[in-house]
Protein backbone atom coordinates (compact mmCIF):
# COMPACT_ATOMS: atom_id res chain seq x y z
CA UNK A 1 0.00 0.00 0.00
CA UNK A 2 2.67 2.66 0.32
CA UNK A 3 3.18 2.90 -3.78
CA UNK A 4 -0.11 4.14 -3.45
CA UNK A 5 0.69 6.77 -0.55
CA UNK A 6 3.80 8.07 -2.88
CA UNK A 7 1.85 8.15 -5.89
CA UNK A 8 -0.26 10.82 -3.89
CA UNK A 9 2.36 12.95 -2.67
CA UNK A 10 4.14 12.90 -6.05
CA UNK A 11 0.38 14.49 -7.14
CA UNK A 12 0.64 16.65 -4.12
CA UNK A 13 4.05 18.18 -5.80
CA UNK A 14 2.51 18.61 -8.97
CA UNK A 15 -0.17 21.14 -8.17
CA UNK A 16 3.01 23.49 -6.91
CA UNK A 17 4.79 22.96 -10.00
CA UNK A 18 1.63 23.85 -12.03
CA UNK A 19 0.95 26.71 -9.87
CA UNK A 20 4.31 27.96 -10.14
CA UNK A 21 4.61 27.40 -14.14
CA UNK A 22 3.65 30.79 -16.17
CA UNK A 23 1.32 27.91 -18.62
CA UNK A 24 -2.14 27.74 -20.22
CA UNK A 25 -3.76 25.31 -17.79
CA UNK A 26 -6.16 23.39 -20.68
CA UNK A 27 -3.87 23.37 -23.30
CA UNK A 28 -0.93 21.96 -20.54
CA UNK A 29 -3.49 19.04 -19.33
CA UNK A 30 -4.83 18.06 -23.25
CA UNK A 31 -1.01 18.02 -24.27
CA UNK A 32 -0.12 15.84 -21.25
CA UNK A 33 -3.19 13.36 -22.23
CA UNK A 34 -2.00 13.28 -25.69
CA UNK A 35 1.61 12.66 -24.73
CA UNK A 36 0.33 10.29 -22.07
CA UNK A 37 -1.81 8.19 -24.77
CA UNK A 38 0.81 8.39 -27.38
CA UNK A 39 3.63 7.42 -25.28
CA UNK A 40 1.72 3.86 -24.04
CA UNK A 41 0.40 3.10 -27.36
CA UNK A 42 4.06 3.02 -28.76
CA UNK A 43 5.24 0.79 -26.17
CA UNK A 44 2.66 -1.69 -26.67
CA UNK A 45 3.61 -1.70 -30.19
CA UNK A 46 7.34 -1.84 -29.53
CA UNK A 47 7.28 -4.35 -26.91
CA UNK A 48 5.07 -6.50 -29.11
CA UNK A 49 7.93 -6.34 -31.87
CA UNK A 50 10.63 -7.30 -29.96
CA UNK A 51 9.99 -9.11 -27.09
CA UNK A 52 6.91 -11.16 -27.87
CA UNK A 53 3.53 -10.46 -25.53
CA UNK A 54 3.77 -8.73 -22.38
CA UNK A 55 0.98 -6.79 -19.84
CA UNK A 56 1.51 -3.64 -22.42
CA UNK A 57 0.12 -5.57 -25.11
CA UNK A 58 -2.83 -6.78 -23.96
CA UNK A 59 -6.13 -6.00 -26.07
CA UNK A 60 -7.88 -2.81 -25.22
CA UNK A 61 -11.17 -3.72 -24.41
CA UNK A 62 -13.36 -0.94 -26.15
CA UNK A 63 -16.64 -1.87 -25.55
CA UNK A 64 -16.24 -1.65 -21.30
CA UNK A 65 -18.41 0.93 -20.11
CA UNK A 66 -16.03 1.46 -17.44
CA UNK A 67 -12.77 1.71 -20.20
CA UNK A 68 -14.64 4.82 -21.53
CA UNK A 69 -15.87 6.49 -18.13
CA UNK A 70 -12.30 6.20 -16.59
CA UNK A 71 -10.54 7.49 -19.35
CA UNK A 72 -13.02 10.77 -20.22
CA UNK A 73 -12.46 10.88 -16.28
CA UNK A 74 -8.47 11.33 -16.64
CA UNK A 75 -8.80 13.78 -19.09
CA UNK A 76 -11.33 16.28 -17.54
CA UNK A 77 -10.53 15.85 -14.23
CA UNK A 78 -6.62 16.91 -15.37
CA UNK A 79 -7.92 19.63 -16.87
CA UNK A 80 -9.94 21.14 -14.06
CA UNK A 81 -7.27 20.00 -11.41
CA UNK A 82 -4.66 22.11 -13.67
CA UNK A 83 -7.04 25.11 -14.14
CA UNK A 84 -7.35 25.39 -10.53
CA UNK A 85 -3.73 24.43 -9.29
CA UNK A 86 -2.33 27.77 -11.79
CA UNK A 87 -5.14 29.71 -9.80
CA UNK A 88 -4.24 28.16 -6.55
CA UNK A 89 -2.91 28.76 -3.86
CA UNK A 90 -2.10 24.93 -4.00
CA UNK A 91 -2.71 24.05 -0.29
CA UNK A 92 -6.27 24.62 -0.74
CA UNK A 93 -6.59 22.76 -4.10
CA UNK A 94 -4.75 20.08 -1.63
CA UNK A 95 -7.33 20.23 0.66
CA UNK A 96 -9.80 19.82 -1.55
CA UNK A 97 -9.68 16.34 -2.81
CA UNK A 98 -9.76 15.20 0.70
CA UNK A 99 -13.43 14.44 -0.46
CA UNK A 100 -11.91 11.38 -2.55
CA UNK A 101 -10.52 9.06 0.63
CA UNK A 102 -14.10 9.17 2.36
CA UNK A 103 -16.11 8.43 -0.75
CA UNK A 104 -13.87 5.96 -2.41
CA UNK A 105 -14.67 2.78 -0.26
CA UNK A 106 -18.49 3.97 -0.37
CA UNK A 107 -18.59 3.63 -4.29
CA UNK A 108 -16.54 0.54 -4.23
CA UNK A 109 -18.37 -1.19 -2.14
CA UNK A 110 -21.63 0.06 -3.92
CA UNK A 111 -19.93 -0.96 -7.15
CA UNK A 112 -18.66 -4.50 -6.32
CA UNK A 113 -14.79 -3.90 -6.32
CA UNK A 114 -14.28 -4.46 -2.86
CA UNK A 115 -14.94 -7.81 -0.55
CA UNK A 116 -17.50 -7.25 2.14
CA UNK A 117 -14.86 -6.65 4.89
CA UNK A 118 -12.29 -4.91 3.28
CA UNK A 119 -12.26 -2.27 5.61
CA UNK A 120 -11.61 -2.78 8.92
CA UNK A 121 -12.48 -1.15 12.37
CA UNK A 122 -8.80 0.34 12.53
CA UNK A 123 -8.63 1.07 8.95
CA UNK A 124 -12.01 3.55 9.19
CA UNK A 125 -10.27 5.06 12.52
CA UNK A 126 -7.00 5.73 10.97
CA UNK A 127 -9.41 7.30 8.08
CA UNK A 128 -11.31 9.48 10.34
CA UNK A 129 -8.09 10.41 12.10
CA UNK A 130 -6.61 11.41 8.72
CA UNK A 131 -9.78 13.33 7.65
CA UNK A 132 -9.26 14.77 11.05
CA UNK A 133 -6.07 16.27 10.37
CA UNK A 134 -6.90 17.57 6.97
CA UNK A 135 -9.80 19.46 8.80
CA UNK A 136 -7.18 20.92 10.95
CA UNK A 137 -4.81 22.05 8.48
CA UNK A 138 -8.02 23.70 6.62
CA UNK A 139 -8.97 25.46 9.68
CA UNK A 140 -5.31 27.04 10.15
CA UNK A 141 -5.49 28.25 6.39
CA UNK A 142 -8.76 29.83 7.03
CA UNK A 143 -7.49 31.72 9.76
CA UNK A 144 -4.36 32.71 7.92
CA UNK A 145 -7.43 34.62 5.59
CA UNK A 146 -5.90 32.02 2.91
CA UNK A 147 -8.26 33.52 0.02
CA UNK A 148 -10.73 30.06 -0.95
CA UNK A 149 -11.54 31.58 -4.53
CA UNK A 150 -13.21 29.80 -7.59
CA UNK A 151 -10.22 27.46 -8.11
CA UNK A 152 -10.89 25.88 -5.13
CA UNK A 153 -14.78 25.06 -6.13
CA UNK A 154 -13.25 23.78 -9.62
CA UNK A 155 -10.58 21.78 -7.73
CA UNK A 156 -13.38 19.95 -5.41
CA UNK A 157 -15.15 19.11 -8.50
CA UNK A 158 -12.17 17.76 -9.90
CA UNK A 159 -11.84 15.33 -6.63
CA UNK A 160 -15.62 14.21 -6.20
CA UNK A 161 -14.92 13.32 -10.37
CA UNK A 162 -11.67 11.44 -9.41
CA UNK A 163 -13.34 9.06 -7.24
CA UNK A 164 -14.47 7.41 -9.93
CA UNK A 165 -11.13 6.43 -11.26
CA UNK A 166 -9.85 3.76 -8.71
CA UNK A 167 -13.05 2.39 -8.79
CA UNK A 168 -13.45 1.73 -12.57
CA UNK A 169 -9.80 0.73 -12.31
CA UNK A 170 -10.84 -2.14 -10.41
CA UNK A 171 -13.76 -3.24 -12.33
CA UNK A 172 -10.97 -3.50 -15.95
CA UNK A 173 -8.74 -5.46 -13.06
CA UNK A 174 -11.22 -7.59 -12.51
CA UNK A 175 -12.16 -8.11 -16.18
CA UNK A 176 -8.31 -9.75 -16.11
CA UNK A 177 -6.32 -6.50 -17.49
CA UNK A 178 -3.11 -5.89 -15.38
CA UNK A 179 -1.77 -2.83 -14.12
CA UNK A 180 -0.33 -1.46 -17.58
CA UNK A 181 -3.10 -2.59 -19.95
CA UNK A 182 -5.22 -0.64 -17.36
CA UNK A 183 -2.89 2.03 -17.86
CA UNK A 184 -2.75 1.96 -21.99
CA UNK A 185 -6.60 1.45 -22.62
CA UNK A 186 -7.31 4.37 -20.52
CA UNK A 187 -4.63 6.68 -22.04
CA UNK A 188 -6.00 5.50 -25.58
CA UNK A 189 -9.39 6.74 -24.63
CA UNK A 190 -8.44 9.89 -23.16
CA UNK A 191 -6.04 10.82 -26.31
CA UNK A 192 -9.36 9.95 -28.51
CA UNK A 193 -11.23 12.30 -26.59
CA UNK A 194 -8.55 15.16 -26.24
CA UNK A 195 -8.85 16.15 -29.73
CA UNK A 196 -12.68 17.12 -29.96
CA UNK A 197 -12.10 18.68 -26.06
CA UNK A 198 -8.95 20.61 -27.51
CA UNK A 199 -11.69 22.57 -30.56
CA UNK A 200 -14.18 22.61 -28.07
CA UNK A 201 -12.16 24.82 -26.00
CA UNK A 202 -10.42 26.61 -28.78
CA UNK A 203 -14.30 26.67 -30.51
CA UNK A 204 -15.30 28.82 -26.89
CA UNK A 205 -12.03 30.92 -26.84
CA UNK A 206 -11.05 29.18 -23.19
CA UNK A 207 -7.70 28.28 -25.23
CA UNK A 208 -5.85 30.85 -27.53
CA UNK A 209 -3.63 28.61 -30.12
CA UNK A 210 -3.07 31.41 -32.56
CA UNK A 211 -2.81 34.24 -30.52
CA UNK A 212 -0.38 37.38 -31.37
CA UNK A 213 2.24 37.34 -28.93
CA UNK A 214 1.12 33.70 -27.56
CA UNK A 215 4.14 31.67 -29.12
CA UNK A 216 6.33 31.29 -26.13
CA UNK A 217 3.48 30.16 -23.81
CA UNK A 218 2.05 27.88 -26.36
CA UNK A 219 5.16 26.14 -26.70
CA UNK A 220 6.03 26.09 -22.75
CA UNK A 221 2.33 24.93 -22.67
CA UNK A 222 2.70 22.06 -24.88
CA UNK A 223 6.73 20.93 -22.55
CA UNK A 224 5.12 21.04 -19.79
CA UNK A 225 2.27 18.86 -20.27
CA UNK A 226 4.44 16.65 -22.25
CA UNK A 227 6.67 15.77 -19.20
CA UNK A 228 3.74 15.38 -17.15
CA UNK A 229 2.70 12.27 -18.96
CA UNK A 230 5.79 10.81 -17.44
CA UNK A 231 6.38 12.12 -14.29
CA UNK A 232 3.19 13.02 -12.56
CA UNK A 233 0.80 10.74 -15.23
CA UNK A 234 2.52 7.79 -15.55
CA UNK A 235 4.01 7.03 -12.48
CA UNK A 236 1.98 7.60 -9.80
CA UNK A 237 -0.88 6.22 -11.75
CA UNK A 238 1.20 3.10 -12.19
CA UNK A 239 2.02 2.77 -8.58
CA UNK A 240 -1.71 3.56 -7.67
CA UNK A 241 -2.72 0.94 -9.51
CA UNK A 242 -0.82 -1.59 -8.01
CA UNK A 243 -1.60 -0.76 -4.56
CA UNK A 244 -5.07 -0.94 -5.38
CA UNK A 245 -4.16 -4.72 -7.16
CA UNK A 246 -2.87 -5.58 -3.83
CA UNK A 247 -4.82 -4.26 -1.01
CA UNK A 248 -8.13 -3.15 -3.02
CA UNK A 249 -9.83 -0.07 -3.43
CA UNK A 250 -11.31 0.59 -0.18
CA UNK A 251 -7.87 0.30 1.79
CA UNK A 252 -5.92 2.32 -0.78
CA UNK A 253 -8.40 5.49 -0.21
CA UNK A 254 -6.34 6.69 3.09
CA UNK A 255 -3.60 7.23 1.01
CA UNK A 256 -5.04 9.79 -1.09
CA UNK A 257 -4.53 12.09 2.03
CA UNK A 258 -1.03 12.88 0.83
CA UNK A 259 -2.13 14.71 -1.29
CA UNK A 260 -3.37 17.54 0.76
CA UNK A 261 -0.29 16.84 3.19
CA UNK A 262 2.35 17.04 0.35
CA UNK A 263 0.67 19.97 -0.89
CA UNK A 264 0.46 22.04 2.55
CA UNK A 265 4.04 20.95 2.97
CA UNK A 266 4.94 22.95 -0.53
CA UNK A 267 2.77 26.23 0.63
CA UNK A 268 4.50 26.00 3.86
CA UNK A 269 8.20 25.34 3.05
CA UNK A 270 8.50 26.32 -1.23
CA UNK A 271 5.54 28.76 -2.12
CA UNK A 272 5.41 30.31 1.39
CA UNK A 273 1.71 30.65 0.91
CA UNK A 274 0.81 28.86 4.20
CA UNK A 275 1.55 29.44 8.23
CA UNK A 276 3.46 27.54 10.27
CA UNK A 277 1.48 27.35 13.46
CA UNK A 278 1.54 24.72 15.74
CA UNK A 279 -2.13 23.60 14.77
CA UNK A 280 -0.93 23.40 11.09
CA UNK A 281 1.60 20.89 11.42
CA UNK A 282 -0.08 18.98 14.07
CA UNK A 283 -2.70 18.36 11.34
CA UNK A 284 0.29 17.25 9.15
CA UNK A 285 1.33 14.80 11.55
CA UNK A 286 -2.18 13.12 12.40
CA UNK A 287 -2.63 12.82 8.32
CA UNK A 288 1.13 11.45 7.78
CA UNK A 289 0.52 8.97 11.51
CA UNK A 290 -3.10 7.43 10.15
CA UNK A 291 -1.83 6.53 6.66
CA UNK A 292 1.15 4.83 8.48
CA UNK A 293 -0.61 2.98 10.99
CA UNK A 294 -3.52 2.20 8.36
CA UNK A 295 -0.96 1.17 6.00
CA UNK A 296 1.06 -1.15 8.30
CA UNK A 297 -2.32 -2.87 9.51
CA UNK A 298 -2.97 -6.46 8.10
CA UNK A 299 0.43 -7.21 7.28
CA UNK A 300 0.72 -4.38 4.32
Amino acid sequence: MWETALAFAIWGGYGSLLTAAHIDPALTAVARTLALGLMLTTASVAIARTRGPREITASIPWQSGALWLSGAVLLVDEVLYAVSAVNGPVAIIGLAYGCVPILVPLLSRLAGTDRGRAMQPRHWICLALAFAGNGMVFVELRAAQIHFTMAALVAFAAGLLFTVMPVCSARLQQQGLGTWAVLKGQGAVASILALPLLALLVLLGLVSLGAPGQSGLVARSLEIGAMNAVVFTLTPFYLWYRGIARAGVARTSICAFAEPLVATLFSLFVLRDAPATPLLVAGVLLVLGAIAVSARSGGE
